[in-house]
């Protein structure tokens, strides 16, 4: 692990927080998880009703939920089979998190997989920004289980600073959408370009910049960002 934690960059945040709605949308009721765990917000896991009390649950009129409406709800949620569509999970769910609750759950999530990475990679830090993207992707779709010794190639390859390994291992569960795929092979590829000597910096090897920022535009238009 690493020795000092270090904050991060607001600008991984920043694009971190798109990437999550992205792929969750904003999620204000309970739903199921794909592990079949109740869940709100992106994918912020309640393993029983007592972790959704600490939430500050809201009814059709704004008010705040009372405990037994927040039971009742998990409960409901909770019982449905783990198949069961989030908009379907939309309609059955009486209660909505506001906003800025949802904003805190889903910023939650960033620095609990920021703490995992950093865990499973002692300079992970020092990774170029596309690296950490990628990885932090891999974490939200995965909850890390892609990152397991199960496949140590991919470990390896991360390990070793070796992204064009990274990119060419990059592997998805097939339940997952094949632009998931795309987008982490595609930021694998994308941090390669970067100076192997000065790891985590924006410096690119000579002559790579106009690639770079032409990959980043593509990037950008394949994920929806702006």
């Amino acid at each position: 692990m690493s020795s000092s934690p270090v904050p991060l960059p607001a600008a991984d945040r920043n694009q971190l927080r798109r990437r999550l709605h992205r792929l969750h949308g904003h999620i204000a009721h309970m739903y199921l998880s794909p592990t079949g765990h109740v869940a709100v917000a992106a994918g912020y896991l309640l393993f029983n009703s007592d972790q959704a009390l600490l939430l500050g649950f809201v009814d059709t009129n704004g008010h705040r939920a009372a405990a037994d409406a927040v039971r009742d709800d998990y409960q409901r949620i909770r019982q449905l089979p783990r198949s069961t569509p989030v908009a379907c999970c939309a309609h059955l769910s009486r209660l909505r998190l506001p906003a800025h609750e949802v904003a805190r759950l889903n910023d939650a999530r960033i620095t609990s997989a920021h703490r995992e990475l950093r865990e499973l990679f002692d300079d992970f830090d020092d990774f170029p920004q596309p690296a950490r993207l990628a990885l932090f992707d891999m974490v939200f779709a995965h909850n890390g289980k892609i990152l397991a010794p199960a496949q140590p190639p991919l470990r390896g390859s991360i390990a070793a600073g070796n992204w064009l390994a990274a990119a060419a291992h990059t592997w998805r569960p097939a339940a997952a959408c094949s632009h998931s795929q795309r987008y982490v092979s595609r930021l694998f590829a994308q941090a390669a370009l970067y100076d192997h000597h000065q790891p985590g910096r924006a410096r690119l090897r000579q002559g790579d910049e106009r690639l770079r920022l032409q990959d980043a535009g593509s990037l950008r238009r394949s994920d929806g960002l702006r």
